[in-house]
């Protein structure tokens, strides 16, 4: 009995060590600005200097990521596979091949609709760095969208094959989410648990914050952003919204925005933002993408939960009666 009584006084001490603990844990907030996009932070840390710590380190790894996967970033590990001499292959970093492998292979998930060839059609349209965003001729389309199939991609370990010799590709739809599941992991590398990555509405959280009290998200109202149209609790995961109103033009009354529908050569239409909540950022990243362009594409998703819930990707909203 007395050992019991030790046993129960171990763990009301240890509840208070654990309390006095998250108690002392305080609020951190920074932003700065990678991967075309303000990206902020929030963490809980136990001082200002392992919040600061944290925080460069962040900060590093999404600048590293960008001079990594950026097409327009001269030099960047994707820009030497598109400016590649030898034009049907090439060898390159195990973490790039790793990332593009994970492309095609939701390529096929999503049976073709998420394309990481789309490159050349976004730019002709004028999306990407120092870019004048123009409505192209039709003809010019149809040309660079005979180029656009990532099934002519295929990985032979650290080298890249391409079946057509004009391939060129933009991972510029799974990018940012595989730079919040590194982020996340150096932030847990650092000793902090508990934060909030938002990367231009692409978010990872880690731990709830002190008071185990959950993250709260608001997913913004796609044409009002003073406004949001509804609000998730999350911890340990992702969510992501793919959206018309981040990267834009308009043409009279005609928006065309950022995301390619591979079946026209145009922007896709009928969906204005799609979310996703998903443990893995870089799946959530890429199946919003693809759900916005093809919006019958949330069934499947769903499906695929029921049938596998390891896949852990969920369509949260498809706010198409928000269309103006």
């Amino acid at each position: 009995m007395r050992l019991l009584a030790g046993r129960w006084t171990m763990i009301f001490c240890l509840g208070l060590l654990l309390f006095s603990c998250s108690q002392g844990l305080k609020r951190h907030k920074q932003h700065f600005f990678a991967m075309d996009t303000m990206v902020e932070v929030v963490l809980y840390a136990p001082s200002t200097k392992a919040a600061n710590h944290a925080m460069d380190a962040l900060a590093q790894e999404a600048k590293r990521i960008e001079q990594l996967f950026g097409a327009h970033v001269a030099g960047s590990a994707v820009w030497q596979i598109n400016h590649r001499t030898n034009k049907q292959w090439i060898q390159t970093l195990p973490e790039v091949v790793a990332l593009v492998q994970q492309a095609l292979d939701i390529g096929s998930e999503t049976k073709g609709i998420f394309d990481c060839t789309i490159g050349p059609v976004k730019w002709l349209w004028g999306f990407g760095a120092d870019l004048t965003p123009a409505r192209p001729a039709d003809p010019l389309i149809n040309q660079a969208l005979t180029h656009v199939n990532f099934r002519n991609v295929s990985v032979r370990k650290d080298t890249l094959f391409f079946a057509d010799t004009a391939i060129r590709i933009d991972l510029g739809g799974i990018a940012k989410g595989y730079a919040l599941k590194k982020m996340a992991e150096i932030a847990k590398a650092q000793g902090i648990s508990s934060f909030m990555i938002n990367a231009g509405g692409d978010i990872v959280c880690g731990d709830p914050k002190p008071g185990n009290e959950e993250w709260v998200i608001g997913i913004r109202h796609p044409r009002n952003q003073d406004s949001v149209i509804a609000t998730v609790r999350l911890s340990n995961t992702s969510i992501v919204t793919s959206g018309d109103y981040e990267r834009f033009f308009l043409d009279g009354k005609t928006r065309y925005h950022h995301i390619f529908d591979i079946a026209t050569g145009y922007p896709a239409q009928g969906t204005i933002s799609a979310t996703v909540i998903c443990k893995d950022p870089i799946r959530a990243d890429a199946f919003s993408t693809a759900i916005f362009i093809r919006n019958e594409l949330a069934g499947l998703v769903e499906a695929a939960m029921t049938v596998d819930d390891t896949l852990g990707v969920r369509v949260f909203g498809d706010f198409s009666r928000y269309k103006q």
